[in-house]
Formats: C-alpha cells, sequence, structure tokens
C-alpha cells in the first residue's frame, strides 16, 4: 500500500510541476506581449540606444522617423539628415522588437 501512496505523491508532483512551468510561460508571455506600445516609447529607447551607441551629438539627426513595421512586428526608428551640405557621416537607425523591446539592429549609414 506505501508503494501506491508514494506513486501519488510522484505524480501529483509531477502534475504540480507541468502547472507551475504552463503558469510562468504564459505570465512571460502576456507582461512581454506589447513591452514597446507606441512610437514614443520606441522613441525613448531609440534615442537611449543610439547616443549611448555612437554619441550625444547622434541627437542632432531629429526629427526622428519612427516606422512600424507589420511584418517584422518592430518599430523602425531612424535619425534624418540635416540640411548642412558641410556635414558628412550619415543617419543612425535602430530597429526594436515590441514585444519585449529587443534591439534587433543597430546601424549607422556612411
Amino acid at each position: 500500500m506505501n508503494k501506491v501512496k508514494i506513486l501519488y505523491v510522484i505524480i501529483a508532483c509531477l502534475v504540480a510541476i507541468n502547472v507551475f512551468q504552463f503558469v510562468l510561460y504564459n505570465m512571460r508571455h502576456m507582461l512581454f506581449t506589447d513591452a514597446v506600445p507606441d512610437e514614443e516609447t520606441a522613441l525613448v529607447i531609440a534615442k537611449a540606444v543610439l547616443s549611448s551607441a555612437y554619441g550625444k551629438h547622434v541627437l542632432n539627426q531629429e526629427p526622428f522617423a519612427v516606422t512600424y513595421i507589420c511584418e517584422g512586428k518592430y518599430w523602425y526608428v531612424c535619425g534624418n539628415w540635416p540640411d548642412d551640405p558641410n556635414l558628412v557621416g550619415g543617419v543612425a537607425s535602430v530597429n526594436i522588437r515590441k514585444s519585449d523591446g529587443k534591439i534587433l539592429r543597430l546601424h549607422h549609414s556612411l
């Protein structure tokens, strides 16, 4: 009879572990479904990432263009080239995944 009780306890533990894993997975999915919900949030993240990577002078490329790419489910944020003909270089851009805010691509054109 003890073996049957031990078997029930083991089965109950396995079921509890599976339920716990299922709940954790779904909570994580719910928390990170829309980490970057709008253009304003994408712009704040992009400015922080771009200025950290390329220096604060990259903020001179304002206004930044913010576009949501539906197929890839990410925000594309790109600087604008100033109208000064004496300037050399390119513009900075970043792709930010909407679901969790991961930086997918960081680029500076020449």
